[in-house]
């Protein structure tokens, strides 16, 4: 997918926000005007009760728009009426007070966000990713929310019965028979054995933990660290402290986190307790 595309689809989610937000807004201005009159219908039940209903009125002044139906057409009596109008007022203060001017804050915030220029969204966009980044790699986790799961580092006792390989160093030292003219092993003409394993006792690695993931088909997705393959790993990590590799940029998160481990083993135990 192009860098482009999260762009475009950043301002229509906005829209579609700014949309839902409107029409909330339209429902809260529906409930406040049937809340102030059924309070105006409902004068003498409030009054009873012991409730100053001027004052209340004065609390709350606007404009009544639309009539809708109100609980004094309701077969009840005064002391039913004195609890639902006691109700109605706490909902009346609320929507006035809280429901209306939230939803109002929240629209303009959207506005702004849907009108934000292109390359502001991909500078805010790289600065959180980093932020992110660095906070895992520093012994957190992140949590997506939404049903998308949480991204950590995971450390992990190795299985010796089952070997893995160490991919890297297999291939240099079976560019490194072939220099020596020695025929690398393979299925159909044998040859010199190539493949090299992990020996260590543990190892680290990013994980997209999936557990509570709601997204259709997420088992067939993956999440992949990304690695620069940096030349000369161990001699460079004896020349830098751990916050000169966080704030490197250049580097994958892959080979940084390789590079905190090699400047400070201990901080694995981290990455174990993040999990």
């Amino acid at each position: 997918m192009d860098k482009e595309d999260f762009y475009e689809d950043f301002v229509n989610l906005n829209l579609i926000k700014l949309d839902d937000l409107i029409k909330e807004l339209h429902i809260a201005h529906l409930t406040r005007n049937y809340l102030y009159k059924s309070l105006l219908d409902n004068e003498d039940a409030i009054s009873s009760s012991g409730i100053n209903f001027k004052i209340i009125i004065e609390l709350v002044e606007f404009d009544i728009r639309h009539a809708q139906p109100d609980i004094s057409k309701l077969d009840l009596g005064d002391r039913t009426k004195s609890k639902l109008a006691g109700m109605t007022i706490a909902s009346l203060f609320y929507t006035v007070n809280q429901r209306i001017p939230t939803l109002i804050k929240q629209i303009k915030f959207i506005q702004v966000l849907s009108r934000m220029p292109r390359d502001l969204y991909y500078t805010l966009q790289e600065t959180i990713n980093w932020n992110i980044s660095n906070a895992i790699l520093k012994g957190d986790y992140y949590n997506f929310g939404r049903g998308l799961g949480r991204i950590a580092i995971k450390f992990c006792q190795r299985n010796f019965k089952k070997l893995v390989i160490d991919w890297g160093s297999s291939i240099k030292f079976k560019d490194n028979l072939v220099s020596r003219g020695i025929q690398p092993y393979s299925a159909n003409s044998g040859g010199a054995k190539w493949f090299i394993y992990h020996t260590d006792d543990d190892f680290c690695y990013w994980s997209w933990m999936k557990s509570g993931c709601t997204i259709k088909n997420y088992r067939y997705y993956t999440f992949r660290a990304i690695r620069t393959g940096k030349a000369g790993m161990e001699d460079w990590c004896k020349s830098k402290t751990i916050p000169e590799v966080l704030a490197i940029k250049n580097l994958g998160n892959f080979d940084r986190m390789m590079a905190i481990i090699r400047i400070n083993p201990k901080h694995k135990q981290l990455y174990q307790n993040a999990v």
